[in-house]
């Protein structure tokens, strides 16, 4: 439904672009996570206590964001060299939906995502 422009909420929900930074969901009380509670005054307190969680734990192991290196994680290959930079390589018109026979031919779209009509405005 999504490619033919009829209904995108889920879609967006799920992969589309973020209109905010942070997210925080209770899912005792919405385990679907469609209130977005990050914005509330109420969960000021709980989000700064978790970065401060987050950070201590991320600095006692060393992690590269904490001292300003966290874009060492862009040139870590996660795959074989036949498939880094896949996405830039195809869009290049390096591969073609028949010679990667690992990605199901649907799930190609025909244009970026930012041509879709339904996109225009975001």
């Amino acid at each position: 439904m999504r490619r033919e422009g009829k209904d995108t909420k889920y879609w967006d929900m799920s992969f589309g672009k973020r209109a905010v930074a942070e997210e925080l969901f209770n899912i005792a009380h919405d385990r679907e996570c469609m209130d977005n509670l990050a914005q509330s005054e109420k969960a000021g307190m709980l989000k700064r206590e978790m970065k401060e969680r987050m950070e201590r734990w991320l600095k006692t192991q060393d992690d590269p964001r904490m001292s300003g290196n966290g874009a060492v994680f862009d040139t870590y290959g996660y795959s074989e060299p036949c498939g880094w930079n896949f996405y830039e390589r195809f869009m290049a018109g390096e591969f073609s939906p028949k010679k990667t026979s690992w990605v199901n031919s649907t799930d190609y779209e025909k244009k970026t995502l930012d041509e879709y009509e339904f996109r225009k405005g975001l």
